[in-house]
């Protein structure tokens, strides 16, 4: 079976991280437990030029299983750790205002 550039082209990345400055980080594809060390040492060597700030797009990103999401908690623990501060791009706090209205009645009852 062959494959044409095309159809390469058409697939959907894995995962592809983009470095566009030596303090940004560009994530597209999806994400899982397996191949999550790819962003961790991406942003490990992103770290030793000890950024103030590291931007991380991750608006692209999927992540394909719950174990995906500790790839991203480890950079946050790394950077901060080395004194840096993680921006994530692409998280969107909309979420936030269509949360349901958890307000409820509470009576205190005298013992």
């Amino acid at each position: 079976m062959s494959v044409s550039a095309t159809d390469i082209v058409a697939t959907d990345p894995f995962l592809v991280l983009t470095v566009d400055s030596p303090s940004s980080l560009r994530c597209v594809g999806t994400l899982d437990r397996v191949i999550g060390y790819h962003l961790v040492d991406a942003v490990d060597e992103m770290l030793e030029a000890k950024p103030d700030t590291i931007a991380i797009d991750i608006e692209r990103l999927r992540l394909a299983d719950r174990d995906a999401a500790e790839a991203l908690s480890e950079v946050q623990r790394r950077a901060t750790q080395a004194g840096t501060t993680v921006r994530w791009h692409g998280v969107g706090a909309d979420h936030l205002r269509t949360a349901p209205d958890l307000a409820y009645r509470t009576s205190l009852r005298a013992a």
